[in-house]
């Protein structure tokens, strides 16, 4: 900040303030390169985490699907689509999470899909 001296009325010179603010902007630079590797390492996480729990869950999702192939009775039956509509709810929590993560990323890409609203509905409604 430059400031005008006068004395009398008549001008004198000018007064200078500085600061130096190599240390406040080499600060602010670290804290935003920790937060991007942070960002980074949560997105990593999240992908990592996603993929160990998929694994498990599609191999659930396949035994359930043997099991019901076995002569099931009608109540086993019932008990045994509820586990796989929720398994599939989960498996779509897992894409969802992975999109996050692409997303956050960068390389999550768009695309469309036709949805059955009234199958999700009776399914929502079957399981709360």
């Amino acid at each position: 900040m430059i400031t005008p001296i006068y004395q009398i009325g008549h001008h004198v010179g000018f007064v200078k303030v500085t600061r130096d603010l190599t240390e406040r902007k080499a600060a602010e630079t670290r804290m935003v390169a920790a937060f991007e590797e942070s960002s980074k390492m949560k997105t990593d996480f999240l992908a990592n985490m996603s993929h160990e729990i998929r694994t498990p869950m599609n191999s659930m999702q396949l035994a359930l699907t043997m099991l019901q192939d076995t002569g099931l009775n009608s109540q086993q039956l019932e008990y045994a689509s509820i586990i796989d509509e929720s398994t599939s709810v989960l498996l779509q929590v897992i894409d969802d999470i992975l999109d996050f993560s692409k997303l956050s990323s960068g390389s999550f890409s768009l695309h469309s899909d036709v949805v059955n609203i009234k199958s999700i509905l009776d399914a929502v409604m079957r399981n709360r």
